[in-house]
């Protein structure tokens, strides 16, 4: 039992070494007050996991587990925060959102049914952007690896440098490809990698036209019509968007 006991922490040892190779004195995590706490914060299926890893690798002085309260947090629900981290003097939070359509496209690929889903709409509607002082992240604007719009926004924000280095250790380590090994590990959902938090299947292009009928799109865009034009998206046409869509993928 000892023995592999001993196994496991070696196991974790590399491979945090092998997520976050950088720690060290010549390239050391970006100090923070001790009274600052980083909330990951935003809808599911909208960004928040890669988000919160950049996050982690820039500020974390070691490598935790994902459901541990160190210096950054990922929430999806604010109120959710456990009170040691709520009652820090200032919170950064950073908030991802995504099209509304694909959210819930991406949450139904996980799992729910479609009333489910429409509740998740209805949730995302009343739950989100209530909140002052947050950094956005457009999901558009980085799922395809574009990590330098994170970074500048982050710089920008935050008033910080971020090494060529660094960013060059990030874009490698937390590409899509990369990511897409880690889930391979899992065979569903519901398996997960407790230092990174990607699940099994957790990176596929959920797209709302091949996910939904037009009935369930319609009902869905239209619940969702005000939380979309407060993310900044522009009304649609969702009928022609959903024909136009499937008939472009029969040839």
């Amino acid at each position: 039992m000892k023995n592999i006991i001993i196994c496991l922490i070696f196991t974790s040892l590399v491979y945090c070494d092998l997520i976050y190779p950088y720690r060290d004195i010549k390239n050391p995590p970006i100090s923070l007050d001790e009274d600052i706490a980083i909330i990951q914060l935003g809808p599911m299926r909208s960004g928040t996991t890669i988000i919160y890893n950049i996050l982690k690798y820039l500020f974390e002085d070691e490598c935790v587990n994902v459901h541990s309260f160190g210096k950054v947090t990922k929430m999806h629900i604010l109120e959710d925060l456990p009170y040691h981290v709520f009652k820090k003097k200032k919170m950064i939070v950073c908030c991802t959102f995504r099209d509304p359509m694909n959210v819930i496209a991406s949450v139904k690929r996980a799992g729910l049914n479609h009333k489910k889903v429409t509740d998740r709409a209805k949730s995302l509607n009343n739950s989100y952007f209530n909140i002052k002082k947050i950094i956005n992240f457009k999901y558009e604007s980085f799922e395809n690896d574009q990590f330098e719009y994170v970074f500048n926004k982050l710089e920008n924000e935050l008033n910080i440098k971020i090494s060529t280095e660094t960013r060059n250790e990030i874009q490698t380590h937390f590409s899509k490809n990369r990511m897409k090994e880690i889930c391979s590990r899992y065979s569903n959902f519901g398996g997960y990698d407790k230092i990174t938090g990607f699940h099994g299947s957790h990176i596929n292009n959920s797209d709302w036209r091949n996910t939904f009928n037009l009935k369930q799109a319609l009902e869905i865009y239209h619940l969702n019509i005000d939380l979309r034009r407060k993310w900044g998206y522009s009304d649609i046409d969702v009928e022609k968007e959903w024909r136009d869509y499937r008939e472009s993928k029969k040839g």
